[in-house]
C-alpha cells in the first residue's frame, strides 16, 4: 500500500578524496624532527651568535635561582645567596646612609668575597684585600666616621711619627690598595730573591734557595713597610671615613736597614693608641706589647717583633671586619 504524498529520495553518502596527500605541519628550521613524532623542541641548533657556555656556566645557570630566601619556592620567584648579595653598581652606591635615617641602606647588596690570597693572613697581599673589604662595609654604613678634628689628629699622629716614613696622597685608601702601583709593590715584593715561599709539600724556603741574610732582610722590611702603610689607611680610612686621603710611602724613604727599622717602629708607635681607640668603640679587645729591651737587639730581632706586632694588629682588625661582615648579611 502506498501512502499519499510520499516521495522517494535518494540517499547521498559524501565521497573521500583518497588520492589526497596527507597533510603534514611543516617543521621549523633548527628543529629536530624523529620518525613518527613531534618536533624535540629541546633539540634546537640554531645559531643565535652567541658563544656556547663552557660547562661550568651551565652548572651556575643551573643553579643560579634556586634560592631559599624569603622568596624561594614561590612561584619562581626566589633569589640565589649569589644575586641576592650583588651590588648592582659595584661602586658602593646602594648601601650609602639614607639621609635623616641614621640607619645604613644595607639591603641586598653586600657581597663577603671568599678570596684565598697568597702569603698567609699577615701577608701585603691580605693587607690589600682587608682594606677593600673595610671600605665596602664602611660605604654601607658599618663604620660611621668620627668628627673631623678627632679623627684628623689620629692620622695626622701615624703621617708625622716620621720625618721621612709616610706622606699623605692624593686618593683614598681603597683606591691606594688597589691600585696598579701597589699592586705591582707587592708583586715584586714576592719575587724578591729573599721573598719566603711555600713549597708544594709545606715546607717554606725562599725565592732564591742561595739567597743570602740581607736578601731575606730587605724582603721582609719591603713586606712590613707594605703591611704597615695599609694597617695606617685601614685606621684612616675608619677614623674619616671612605673619602679621606690615603698614605703612602715617602720618595723620600731612607733605603738604610737600621733606618727603615726606626720608621716600622716609630708609625706602630703612633698606630697603636688609634687601634686601641677602634677596639674600645666598636667592642674588640687590643692590649698592646710590653716594651721590649732594645739595649741588646739585633736588626733580626727587631724585624721579629715588628713582624710580632703588626700581626696582633692585624688579628684585631680582621676580627672587627668579620663581625661587620656577619652583620652586613644577618641585615639582608
Amino acid at each position: 500500500m502506498k501512502l499519499s504524498n510520499q516521495f522517494n529520495a535518494p540517499l547521498v553518502i559524501p565521497q573521500v578524496n583518497t588520492d589526497t596527500s596527507q597533510q603534514k605541519t611543516q617543521t621549523p628550521s633548527g628543529v629536530i624532527r624523529a620518525p613518527n613524532k613531534e618536533p624535540e623542541l629541546v633539540a634546537r641548533k640554531t645559531d643565535y651568535g652567541y658563544p656556547e657556555a663552557t660547562p661550568e656556566e651551565r652548572v651556575k645557570r643551573g643553579t643560579r635561582f634556586r634560592g631559599l630566601g624569603k622568596e624561594g619556592g614561590k612561584g619562581g620567584g626566589g633569589k640565589s645567596k649569589g644575586d641576592k648579595f650583588k651590588n648592582d653598581k659595584g661602586d658602593g652606591s646602594a648601601g650609602r646612609l639614607r639621609a635623616g635615617t641614621g640607619k645604613s641602606k644595607v639591603g641586598n647588596s653586600y657581597h663577603k668575597t671568599k678570596q684565598k690570597l697568597p702569603g698567609g693572613p699577615n701577608s701585603p697581599a691580605n693587607a690589600a684585600h682587608k682594606t677593600q673589604s673595610l671600605n665596602e662595609l664602611q660605604r654601607r654604613g658599618f663604620f660611621p666616621p668620627l668628627p673631623s678634628g678627632l679623627a684628623a689628629v689620629a692620622g695626622n699622629a701615624i703621617v708625622e711619627a716620621t720625618l721621612s716614613g709616610l706622606v699623605r696622597l692624593a686618593f683614598t685608601p681603597v683606591q691606594h690598595a688597589v691600585s696598579d702601583a701597589m699592586e705591582q709593590r707587592i708583586k715584586a715584593q714576592t719575587e724578591m730573591p729573599g721573598a719566603e715561599k711555600k713549597n708544594a709539600d709545606g715546607t717554606k724556603s725562599t725565592v732564591d734557595p742561595s739567597a743570602t741574610e740581607q736578601q731575606k732582610m730587605d724582603a721582609r722590611l719591603e713586606g712590613a713597610e707594605i703591611n704597615v702603610e695599609l694597617l695606617a689607611n685601614s685606621i684612616i680610612s675608619i677614623n674619616e671615613g671612605p673619602n679621606a686621603l690615603g698614605v703612602g710611602k715617602s720618595p723620600n724613604a731612607p733605603t738604610a736597614t737600621g733606618e727603615r727599622l726606626d720608621n716600622l717602629e716609630k708609625i706602630l708607635d703612633a698606630a697603636e693608641g688609634p687601634l686601641e681607640d677602634i677596639a674600645r668603640r666598636y667592642g674588640q679587645v687590643y692590649t698592646r706589647p710590653d716594651a721590649a729591651d732594645l739595649s741588646k737587639s739585633t736588626p733580626q730581632s727587631r724585624m721579629d717583633r715588628i713582624e710580632q706586632r703588626y700581626a696582633e694588629m692585624n688579628k684585631m682588625l680582621k676580627r672587627l671586619v668579620a663581625v661587620k661582615e656577619a652583620e652586613a648579611l644577618e641585615a639582608e
